[in-house]
């Protein structure tokens, strides 16, 4: 099915970053616990300047080699791809989220090439949060083996003492935003309790071994342990998109209480 996407676009960006932010830093109250805020240290996230407002580099804490945002949809050669909450070198999370490796050299090594079996080096991806838990150096290794220009949008682990990480990407988002056949759609890390009606929202941040109470017609999970440890196609999440849209907005809230 042939879709209509339109790239990044500033002003929906800007939006979106404001709501999402709202989210981070709205009060809560859990059981068994005092009120606070949904994540902890919302403040780290606040501190980031928007992509392409007021430029980046190293003495803004992001590594960028790129002034404003690429047009994803500018060339038909170049494949999108999608995934999130890799966690390289998480000794834990291969028994919290039963993922079927033995070690985290083997998970490293077998998330690595099943990334390159579908992106090629002129493709797109983006990385909806969570890359590494490695220091900076040891990440960037492995971002410089994966192919393709590279696109994240930050997730909570990817800040150390509550400065964003010095990734090697391409472009670094708080938000990012592209239309489908007419429907807003967000990338965000933690899954939005708050999405405009109308809008899809593509997050990650869920994982598997816990209730998945993201769960909505307007909510898109793609943590790679949902979608077999490999990317996603641009092409095959817009054709949920469009079907997702088609209907009725759920009443249900999400109910995910698990942001930091």
């Amino acid at each position: 099915m042939e879709h209509i996407i339109k790239p990044f676009d500033e002003a929906i960006n800007y939006r979106l970053r404001t709501i999402y932010l709202e989210s981070l830093g709205a009060m809560v109250t859990y059981p068994g616990q005092q009120p606070r805020p949904r994540v902890r240290k919302h403040e780290a996230w606040r501190d980031i300047q928007p992509f392409g407002r007021h430029g980046w580099g190293p003495t803004k804490g992001v590594f960028a080699n790129t002034t404003h945002p690429l047009d994803i949809t500018a060339t038909t050669n170049r494949k999108v791809w999608v995934w999130s909450d890799l966690h390289f070198g998480h000794k834990n999370i291969i028994r919290f989220s039963d993922r079927p490796f033995y070690s985290i050299p083997q998970m490293d090594e077998a998330l690595i090439e099943n990334f390159n079996k579908h992106v090629q080096p002129n493709d797109i991806s983006i990385w909806v949060g969570d890359i590494a838990f490695y220091p900076d150096d040891v990440a960037n290794q492995i971002l410089h083996r994966c192919n393709g220009y590279k696109i994240q949008v930050i997730g909570n682990h990817d800040f150390s003492k509550k400065k964003l990480k010095k990734l090697h990407f391409n472009e670094t988002h708080i938000v990012y935003n592209l239309t489908i056949d007419g429907t807003t759609v967000a990338f965000t890390h933690y899954p939005m309790d708050n999405l405009p009606s109308g809008w899809i929202n593509i997050h990650g941040h869920v994982h598997k071994g816990k209730p998945d109470k993201a769960a909505t017609n307007r909510h898109i999970n793609v943590n790679c342990e949902f979608i077999n440890y490999e990317p996603i196609g641009l092409d095959q999440l817009a054709d949920m998109v469009d079907m997702m849209s088609k209907m009725p907005e759920s009443s249900d809230k999400i109910a995910y209480d698990e942001y930091d």
